[in-house]
Formats: structure tokens, C-alpha cells, sequence
């Protein structure tokens, strides 16, 4: 069994088209144990997001 890093985050990247899955995805993978970035869970109103973007990667 491996070991998650504390530190190891997923950026899920994906089209408007196929939100549904990626929200599945992510919901699938939160409960694996890792930290994951998506942009409407991630980037608040009033939040400058290119920053919030470039943080995250």
C-alpha cells in the first residue's frame, strides 16, 4: 500500500461538457485521500483567480 504525500494535490482540469464527471471524479478521489483543485470548489468570489490558478499548479 502507498503512502499519499501530505503535500501531494491533483489539479483536475476539465470542459464545462463533462462537469458531471469531473465533480464524480473528484468526489471519488477526495475519498481516496488526496487534496484535490477544482476551479468552483477552489476559486471564491472576489478571489483573484489567476493567482489562486498559479498558486495551485
Amino acid at each position: 500500500m502507498s503512502v499519499i504525500p501530505p503535500t501531494a494535490q491533483i489539479f483536475l482540469s476539465y470542459s464545462r461538457t463533462n462537469l458531471e464527471a469531473a465533480v464524480a471524479l473528484r468526489t471519488e478521489l477526495v475519498k481516496a485521500g488526496f487534496k484535490v483543485f477544482r476551479d468552483e470548489d477552489d476559486i471564491r468570489a472576489g478571489d483573484n483567480w489567476m493567482e489562486r490558478l498559479q498558486t495551485a499548479l
